[in-house]
């Protein structure tokens, strides 16, 4: 995989990694496990201080006591949200963290083990209002404030892309995306406000993996496909790299885009013709 040529970057801040490190570095740390030492983040030293540049968003610590998480959890295994104060309390301290220097090397398992799995199988008020009015709003904020670090930015990209308005049963079947996370993932195929760049391409393949979630899960309306096909035919049919992106890299992005095109297509024409 072109990504295993990376060297590990022990900064992140908005400046801190070279062209090629920052987005395939990105690439392949939170995209997939991928089996190469050179992905691996190094555990922090002693020294690793915060960089100046590193923006986060505070959190309420004592939202985070195990009390709080018992009971919020509770609620959201219950479907009810009987106690509000502590349920978005617990929850938006959750997403701060997610912006914090000292979580930088947990962003994926608080991504998936914190947040994905633990709504597997919650299908009730809890899990709307998680989802809806806290998670949606929150990590929209975060993918468009240019002062976070891409990696905060990549992270929250993928955890948009996740969002369902139907979670997946125990099994994990039957999921349904979120239909409002999609535009924002697709704004990030716009190269007019989002240009070519280190840190835009890095985003980009983000959210190319967050709408390959949307089409996968299926069930998309058409106007939902008016929307991405023809950003997606764009980039996939585009041979040549735009000045400014590694060959290498664009290739990679051109193959996501090809796949993710090629799946809407098939489901288009399943629906009976491919809507233009």
């Amino acid at each position: 995989m072109l990504a295993c040529r990376v060297q590990s970057c022990r900064k992140f801040g908005r400046h801190q990694c070279g062209a090629a490190t920052m987005r395939l570095l990105l690439a392949g740390m939170l995209l997939v496990a991928v089996p190469c030492v050179a992905l691996a983040q190094p555990p922090a030293a002693p020294d690793d201080k915060k960089p100046a540049d590193w923006f986060e968003v505070p959190a309420d610590a004592a939202a985070m006591a195990p009390r709080f998480k018992t009971e919020t959890m509770g609620m959201l295994r219950d479907g009810t949200v009987t106690n509000p104060a502590v349920f978005d309390a617990y929850w938006k301290a959750f997403f701060a963290q997610l912006t914090h220097w000292s979580k930088r090397e947990s962003l994926s398992e608080m991504r998936l083990k914190y947040f994905k799995d633990v709504l597997r199988n919650k299908n009730n008020d809890a899990q709307r209002h998680l989802v809806n009015d806290l998670a949606l709003p929150t990590l929209k904020k975060i993918v468009q404030n240019r002062k976070f670090s891409p990696l905060v930015r990549y992270n929250a990209l993928l955890m948009l892309g996740d969002l369902n308005s139907t979670e997946p049963d125990a099994r994990g079947l039957g999921a349904k995306a979120l239909p409002a996370a999609l535009p924002v993932l697709a704004e990030f195929l716009d190269v007019k406000k989002y240009p070519v760049g280190d840190t835009n391409d890095a985003l980009r393949v983000a959210a190319l993996v967050g709408i390959q979630g949307h089409v996968d899960r299926g069930g998309l309306a058409e106007d939902q496909v008016r929307l991405i096909r023809p950003k997606l035919e764009a980039l996939a049919k585009q041979q040549k790299p735009p000045q400014g992106r590694d060959p290498e890299v664009h290739g990679f992005m051109q193959a996501r885009a090809q796949s993710v095109f090629s799946a809407l297509e098939r489901g288009a024409a399943g629906r009976g013709a491919a809507v233009r």
